[in-house]
């Protein structure tokens, strides 16, 4: 009977030490596997922010490309305007000073024809004494 006893209390001594032996073995698993959980998210988390870098370097690229030529559109434009705006000026001075010698041709002209009225006047005063 004895014997008998002596399984039992080997059977329950090798189950109640398999089972801490297990348990911390299951343990050890479950802490190695939260490490490798924790570094594989470490990792995604990296390769989304990389990602994400790269998505937002792109698109500053592009945004900054687009301002470039716009800047480049506006920058032709002005030089475009410039040249108008010197060309208009140059031909308004053109016309100014053709109009400044015209009103000076005119100027002559009615100063010539005062004088001339200032003739006729005094041959009609003549005309009107000998009559």
């Amino acid at each position: 009977m004895m014997a008998e006893w002596i399984t039992v209390i080997t059977a329950v001594i090798a189950s109640v030490t398999s089972y801490l032996i297990g348990r911390s073995k299951n343990k050890t698993d479950l802490a190695k596997a939260e490490r490798d959980n924790s570094a594989q998210l470490d990792k995604e988390k990296q390769a989304h922010d990389s990602e994400l870098e790269k998505f937002y370097a792109l698109q500053m690229t592009t945004i900054i490309g687009e301002y470039k030529e716009q800047l480049s559109g506006l920058r032709t434009e002005i030089d475009t305007l410039k040249k108008e705006f010197s060309e208009f000026r140059k031909s308004h001075e053109k016309e100014v000073t053709d109009y400044k010698r015209y009103i000076e041709l005119l100027e002559e002209e009615n100063e010539g024809l005062k004088v001339e009225v200032e003739h006729l006047k005094a041959e009609v005063e003549e005309l009107k004494g000998g009559i």
